[in-house]
């Protein structure tokens, strides 16, 4: 039989039908309505009337979506059928039908780009294409669903707009093209989304937000998964194909929003750990023909122990089996029959699935009915995976058996599907001989070969007939089946080709959609002016009515609101688009727009209308920057550089709103005293402060045009604002402008005591340089100097790097590879910083890796993310002998952040010796795992407070807004302003002390920063301590460790010193030999930093945990601890000191009692190790604060 089967391999597949054999439709020819298409070019009609006998014929509409026309059409290709839509195809059937009233050379003239004039496109009274000769049609809703087919509707677009520019075409389609139609025969679903397509969509969505709030199932499961739905069809207990009664659940995670499915096995106990971490192996596993593994997990919150696997969920899906052999089909209800191309296709996609999945070292073992989902039309995807991998963890069965069986399953599936019966696998000679009748003899040939594998050549005395591994898999079934994979691989393209040029009206209709939100939130707004106004009815000088907005509401109008000589309404959706189209691509075509009372007419050409359009678009975008600064929503920079769609330079934006801001103190209070609020009422806080900030100390001036309205609303008040400017800096004890300037710039404050501004200014200033660490594994430091840097003069000292402008660089002393520049020296730009041989991370960040100073074996980074300290300690591993000598395990819990490692570590380690364990939690590691024998270094960098982090780019600006009510107390309202008769000495407070006028940009990522009390601040700060203790005895488990750097970036002692000094009081970490790594025996760079621990803060934390020793377990020994050597085997970093680093805290431990035996290649000290085997425990995962 194999010969044999190997024989018919290579023969031709012989197709069942040609698909042609569609029967032919007939029409009515001698209907007066239409006029046969034949092999002669098509006659203009001579008889412009109609027969009296045309009121008793059969109504005509072409083809589209509710026609009553047949378009039935045909593939030669019958494998592409699942695939591709035969709707899309021109039938070759019958002939076409051309409207009587259509000219014959319009589709050549519109090909040609040359009309004399439009072309009468109404042959059906479409009311979108009523003319303005006062014909009409019944008002419908064209985009209505499920239309009936007596008002299937044309859309006819005008041949004319073929000759304009393509920069404002309906939509570009892509090839291939249909063949060349008429006008009267494009559809209105030739430019929108298909009716089937759209509403499968639709059925799709709303399947993923279905929701049960009265359900029995558990609301919250391993807590993120909730919103949990049943999906089996029939709710009743089955334990065939895992041995464990199986539960589907669809469930919503609240870490990414995103919507899982999630399979139970009910009753489940697991017995050895190991078994779930095999969900790594299987997430590792990508194809499109396999359902993806996300997580696996137990969890009792359905009363039970349940284990649960999650993947991906794809809504209104059902299985082979619910398909092929439905529970309801009677005894006498046929079983419906399954096209051979059909069955081929399957073949096809569950061999590809097999294939990812035996290439990674796997095996499916799920390859029955039930578990093989029909996510679209005959689109398939193996589910069920993973599961009988962790119940069947200890039966250790050889991959190449379970691999082959996948094989044999998926011969016994297709048997079964093809002879229509579900148990036809029991006996597969009768019914391969069965299936012989209705398909090919390849089809039962490849059926056959799976099931009888050719045996092994050298068999067993026993008579062993187990299959020959290297004749018997899956490469080599795809092989024999070649033409059949290119088949529906060509069958994918052409759906590809379809689906992309859907897309692309989509998109075009998107930008549309986008044109008239930003229209509508223009146009009729209520408000004297966008931001401050609460008006419920619109004044008549209304923001939106005045300026370059009316000519957007009469263009408004002209677009949706025209009406024949008749007064009727005119609905043209082909003049609605192109308009609309037009005045996105900002074309010099001319419009005429008429006020609604008939008594202004203005000529505008669709430029001038964009420019109106975006300027005012901008005074509502752009102007709102320091407004949702103030009010503390976000940061300066995030709101700049955040915004996508802004087409102006954010550079020159973030420059503008920055210095507005620093100024805003001094111009808040200028602008309340002037009254000019009061006055404009088209102008906002926001937008004032801007202006008088152009208008009074921009040496260019304002940016607007001078014929702009805002120009000339701030410039009529320059004399009244320019006088209170002064009165402002005279009040702040400045002699001049210039002094007030100085002072701001240097000290970032208009103090009124100039003699604390020159002390200020005097003292040194903290700064911030951008430090960059040469990525040793692209490239090497003397490489970078002589290129990317060879315009940079060298510094001694990062002092010297104070100008924020100049060509500097200063090559740090205490770190390797590290280089500092000015903060505004362009490095972004680089593009050796684009290609990953540059990484932007400051010195403090640098200390952790450096300090580890890992020699030999693997290094587990617990917290990862970004990715910084990982290539940094990768780097170090790899320079020391230049070669791949160990692992970098990077575990990072949160999803969204493990996708940032990712990226980043593709881009920065060409060498592989980063092992990404995305969305893993550190602390459900198994220490003494075979997989983590040889780690000896660890680097934790937990969740911490973020006190030490500085915002280098702001500084510590405060944006001060004007109040739109705080008038000039000497000026009286409703009579002529006269001068005020004395100046205050002391200026008032300008609302610095309103949380929703001010905030400190500096401080937005400092938790203690936002108003939290000391109470809830010290509850925080235990929170975090308990979890990096938990975290930092974790590592202290591993089996091989020997050392392990510990860091934050906070300044709290609660978090550093007082963590180091628990661990050592731990009796579990004293028995197990851990320490804390002297200065002595530290690196030379962190042996020679000046800044070290709070010895002050380590006397107070013994203090406390001697008084806690007499009753806690936990701690003992403390006593004996040194306060001044635990101080100085610490590290810190000052953010405000003059190193230019952020604050930081690290410290280092390491195994033994006398110094390691091994020789650290950075200082020279020799150092000694014992170790002992520390059983693990079971760590849970800690809920609390997220990843800073």
């Amino acid at each position: 039989m194999p010969q044999e089967i190997i024989a018919t391999r290579t023969e031709k597949f012989q197709e069942a039908g040609n698909g042609l054999n569609v029967p032919k439709k007939s029409f009515n020819v001698e209907s007066p309505s239409f006029t046969p298409k034949g092999p002669a070019p098509v006659q203009s009609p001579k008889i412009a009337g109609l027969s009296p006998r045309a009121a008793h014929a059969a109504t005509f509409t072409p083809r589209g979506s509710g026609s009553v026309t047949p378009a039935s059409s045909s593939h030669s290709k019958t494998l592409s059928n699942e695939f591709f839509p035969q709707s899309l195809l021109q039938s070759t059937q019958f002939a076409e039908f051309v409207p009587q009233n259509f000219v014959a050379n319009a589709q050549s003239n519109q090909l040609n780009h040359q009309t004399d004039g439009p072309t009468n496109l109404n042959p059906y009274s479409d009311p979108f294409l009523t003319n303005l000769d006062g014909t009409s049609g019944p008002i419908t809703n064209p985009y209505a669903e499920h239309q009936p087919a007596t008002n299937g509707q044309a859309y006819f677009q005008e041949a004319s707009t073929f000759r304009y520019p393509l920069n404002y075409h309906l939509y570009a389609a892509l090839s291939p093209h249909r063949e060349q139609l008429a006008p009267y025969q494009r559809q209105t679903t030739d430019f929108f989304i298909s009716d089937d397509l759209r509403e499968d969509l639709q059925r799709k969505a709303e399947a993923t937000l279905q929701t049960f709030p009265s359900s029995t199932v558990p609301q919250n499961v391993d807590g993120h998964f909730h919103s949990l739905v049943m999906l089996d069809s029939v709710a009743q207990r089955t334990s065939a194909t895992f041995g464990y009664p199986s539960w589907i659940y669809k469930a919503t995670s609240s870490t990414d929003g995103k919507t899982y499915a999630m399979r139970r096995i009910e009753g489940f106990r697991l017995t050895n750990e190991q078994a779930i971490g095999l969900k790594l192996q299987w997430k590792r596993v990508t194809c499109s023909s396999a359902v993806r593994v996300h997580d696996a997990f137990t969890t009792q919150a359905f009363g039970d122990r349940s284990l649960i696997i999650v993947m991906d969920y794809f809504p209104l899906s059902q299985t082979l089996a619910d398909k092929h052999f439905p529970r309801n089909a009677g005894a006498g209800r046929a079983i419906q029959f399954v096209p051979e191309h059909e069955l081929w296709s399957y073949l096809v996609q569950l061999g590809n699935a097999l294939r990812a999945i035996h290439q990674n070292d796997l095996a499916a073992r799920s390859v029955v009915p039930s578990k093989v989902l029909l996510t679209s039309k005959n689109r398939l995807r193996l589910s069920g995976c993973c599961v009988l991998d962790i119940l069947h963890y200890e039966q250790h069965r050889p991959m190449s058996e379970l691999q082959q069986a996948d094989l044999q399953d998926l011969g016994r599936l297709l048997l079964d599907i093809a002879a229509r019966n579900p148990s036809a696998h029991t006996n597969p000679a009768k019914a391969l001989d069965q299936i012989s009748r209705n398909y090919t003899d390849r089809f039962r040939a490849c059926l056959a070969w799976l099931f009888a594998p050719p045996n092994g050549r050298h068999g067993h005395a026993s008579g062993d007939s187990s299959p020959d591994g290297s004749q018997y898999n899956v490469n080599i079934f795809l092989g024999n089946i070649s033409d059949h994979v290119m088949n529906v691989f060509d069958s994918t393209l052409s759906r590809d080709d379809e689906l992309t040029s859907t897309l692309t009206k989509e998109t075009e209709n998107g930008r549309l959609v986008r044109l008239l939100a930003k229209l509508n939130a223009i146009l009729e707004r209520p408000e004297t002016n966008p931001v401050t106004s609460q008006s419920p009815n619109q004044p008549p000088n209304a923001w939106s009515e005045t300026g370059d907005r009316y000519y957007l509401t009469l263009f408004r109008d002209y677009v949706f609101h025209q009406v024949d000589h008749d007064g009727r309404p005119v609905l043209n959706l082909g003049h609605i688009v192109t308009c609309l189209n037009k005045l996105d691509a900002g074309i010099d075509e001319k419009m005429q727009l008429v006020s609604r009372n008939e008594q202004s007419v203005f000529i505008v050409s669709y430029k001038e209308l964009k420019r109106g359009f975006e300027a005012a678009w901008g005074e509502l975008s752009p102007a709102t920057i320091l407004n949702t600064v103030g009010k503390g929503q976000t940061s300066l920079k995030n709101e700049v550089f955040g915004k996508k769609e802004w087409k102006s330079d954010k550079k020159t934006i973030f420059a503008l709103t920055s210095e507005a801001a620093k100024w805003s103190e001094v111009l808040s209070e200028v602008v309340e005293r002037s009254g000019v609020l009061g006055r404009e009422k088209q102008l906002s806080p926001t937008l004032a402060l801007v202006l008088t900030h152009d208008l009074l100390l921009s040496k260019k001036g304002i940016a607007l045009p001078a014929t702009h309205g805002l120009h000339s609303r701030i410039a009529a008040h320059r004399a009244r604002l320019s006088a209170e400017l002064t009165k402002a800096r005279l009040r702040r004890g400045f002699a001049t402008l210039d002094f007030l300037r100085a002072s701001i710039d240097e000290t970032g404050a208009a103090s009124s005591d100039a003699v604390a501004v020159d002390a200020a200014a005097a003292a040194p200033k903290p700064f911030h340089p951008r430090w960059i660490r040469i990525n040793t594994l692209r490239t090497t430091l003397e490489e970078q100097l002589k290129t990317t840097f060879a315009g940079f003069e060298k510094v001694k000292s990062v002092n010297e790097l104070r100008n924020p402008k100049a060509k500097l660089v200063y090559v740090d002393e205490h770190v390797p590879h590290l280089i500092a520049v000015p903060v505004n020296a362009g490095a972004g730009n680089l593009g050796a910083y684009r290609e990953g041989k540059l990484i932007f991370q400051d010195k403090a960040s640098c200390f952790p890796a450096y300090l580890l100073d890992p020699t030999d074996g693997d290094v587990i980074d617990a917290c990862a993310a970004p990715g910084n300290k990982t290539t940094h300690v990768a780097a170090m591993m790899y320079e020391r002998s230049n070669s791949v000598n160990g692992t970098v395990y990077a575990c990072e819990k949160d999803a969204l952040r493990s996708k940032t490692l990712e990226k980043m570590t593709k881009l920065a380690d060409p060498h592989g010796i980063i092992d990404v364990r995305a969305e893993q939690n550190f602390l459900k590691l198994r220490p003494d795992a075979k997989e983590y024998a040889d780690v000896k270094h660890l680097l934790l960098d937990p969740s911490c407070s973020g006190s030490g982090i500085v915002s280098r780019d702001e500084g510590g600006i405060v944006v001060h807004l004007p109040s739109a009510t705080v008038m000039d107390p000497h000026v009286k309202k409703g009579k002529k302003r006269k001068r005020a008769t004395a100046t205050p000495d002391v200026a008032p407070p300008a609302q610095a002390a309103s949380p929703a006028a001010s905030i400190d940009i500096a401080d937005e990522e400092q938790p203690e920063a936002n108003g939290s009390s000391d109470v809830e601040l010290q509850a925080r700060l235990t929170a975090l301590a308990d979890f990096q203790l938990r975290l930092l005895k974790h590592a202290m488990r591993f089996t091989a460790a020997e050392r392990i750097s510990y860091s934050t970036c906070s300044i709290h002692a609660e978090e550093n010193e007082m963590v180091v000094l628990r661990a050592l009081a731990s009796p579990d970490v004293q028995e197990a030999g851990w320490r804390v790594l002297q200065r002595s025996e530290q690196v030379d760079g962190m042996k020679r930093w000046h800044r070290r621990g709070d010895q002050k803060a380590v006397e107070d934390s013994i203090a406390l945990l001697a008084a806690e020793e007499s009753r806690s377990d936990d701690v003992q020994g403390i006593a004996d601890v040194d306060a001044e050597s635990v101080a100085q085997a610490c590290i810190r970093c000052d953010k405000n000191g003059d190193e230019g680093t952020m604050g930081f805290f690290v410290a280092g431990f390491v195994r033994g009692l006398n110094c390691s035996s091994r020789t650290s290649a950075s200082n020279g000290t020799t150092q000694s190790h014992e170790t002992t085997n520390e059983p693990a425990t079971d760590e849970d995962e800690w809920n609390g604060f997220g990843s800073d």
